[in-house]
């Protein structure tokens, strides 16, 4: 099941954190938040398969661990071209393109929001 998939039978006011783990093998909290929350036509990570569900004894938080992908030389061209014209560093736009796999809805990201607004889509979180 993907992450889409989980978070949209899950109740809305579900806590939810999704995880991966970074290059030391550490969890990384990539997306924290409610259900109620999410636009489910841009599921944050929504396409990737989750490898296993968690809700940790004492917490009320569900955990959607997932592996976080390495992109491709064409997915890192084709950021580095979307990047053109836009404030932002290129690996801030490879991120969301890791978030999201939706050009266009990134495009419109990066037109309607700020930077801070930016780094805050693509930043690892604290729950």
């Amino acid at each position: 099941m993907t992450i889409k998939d989980i978070l949209t039978v899950t109740g809305g006011r579900t806590k939810v954190v999704i995880l991966s783990t970074d290059e030391k093998e550490k969890y990384i909290a990539l997306w924290y938040g409610n259900i109620d929350d999410i636009d489910f036509e841009h599921v944050p990570f929504g396409n990737y398969e989750v490898e296993h569900v968690t809700v940790i004894n004492g917490e009320d938080v569900l955990q959607l661990h997932f592996e976080y992908p390495e992109l491709t030389k064409q997915e890192r061209d084709a950021a580095g071209r979307e990047a053109v014209g836009y404030p932002y560093p290129t690996e801030w736009i490879e991120r969301l393109f890791v978030k999201y796999r939706d050009w266009n809805y990134i495009k419109e990201l990066l037109v309607t929001k700020d930077k801070e607004e930016i780094y805050n889509e693509i930043r690892v979180v604290n729950y």
